[in-house]
């Protein structure tokens, strides 16, 4: 009956292993999975800044293009037109004055597009770091996640390695508040020498009686012996078990056979 207990007992017990590794992976999935989701959203609003750098960019680009050639268009209408009057001086003269100051504008203007170039980069790359950054901290917290998942897991291993030895521990009281009359003072001159306790069939009435009073699973402990009665649903004259041994003296193996663990 002990046997069969206990192993229901284990199979709860390994039930109850299984119940929470397997909570513990699905948590582990779902937090794995969030975390993805999260570094999946934080990569797709940085392809979306990216490209809508690239479409400014692009756009400034257009115009600027534009201007320029609009510039080098009217630069090429005037010198037709310089062609015409090679012998007017004063045009000549002021065709030189507005081809200085177109390139001047020209040159004002490939300066600007060069800054722009330059802080449109410095943009980039800023935002390529704050992603970065972001990216990292997830990757931190996933971790510090997963070192706390660990720490609650072999904390509940301990708790649980707890609990087993709680179950498996076997309480002490001391001998049971009864009167046994005569047989209880017999208890003392068990096996210390005094033969006439076999003889007078005086250990047959103090095992019944002693059995009768002791519970299951329980030790009863006297100043020199240490009883522990088996556990069984019979109670009479027959099929009353109990071990004893000398308090201080290891049992040997072949007696756990009378030992209730």
């Amino acid at each position: 009956m002990n046997e069969t207990s206990c192993a229901v007992d284990q199979t709860t017990k390994d039930e109850e292993n299984q119940k929470l590794k397997q909570d513990h992976a699905e948590e582990i999935e779902k937090l794995t999975l969030d975390h993805k989701i999260k570094i999946l959203e934080l990569q797709n609003d940085f392809k979306l800044k990216e490209m809508e750098i690239e479409s400014k960019q692009k756009q400034k680009t257009l115009d600027l293009e534009k201007e320029v050639q609009s510039l080098k268009n009217e630069i090429e209408i005037m010198k037709m037109r310089a062609q015409h009057q090679q012998t007017n001086a004063d045009y000549k003269l002021k065709e030189e004055n507005q081809a200085l100051k177109n390139k001047i504008a020209l040159m004002q203007l490939e300066s600007e597009y060069a800054q722009i170039q330059a802080d449109s980069n410095l943009r980039e790359e800023n935002q390529t770091l704050k992603s970065q950054m972001e990216i990292a901290k997830v990757e931190s917290e996933k971790e510090k996640a997963a070192i706390k998942d660990q720490m609650n897991e072999e904390i509940q291993k301990l708790n649980l390695q707890i609990n087993v030895l709680n179950l498996n521990k076997v309480p002490e009281e001391n001998v049971v508040a009864r009167i046994f009359t005569a047989v209880e003072k017999i208890l003392v001159n068990y096996k210390t020498g005094d033969g006439d306790f076999f003889s007078e069939n005086l250990y047959k009435l103090w095992y019944e009686d002693m059995s009768r009073s002791m519970e299951n699973r329980k030790q009863y402990v006297n100043e020199k012996f240490v009883l522990i009665r088996k556990e069984t649903k019979i109670i009479g004259n027959s099929n009353l078990w109990f071990a004893s041994k000398q308090k201080g003296v290891e049992h040997g193996e072949e007696d756990n056979y009378l030992l209730t663990e």
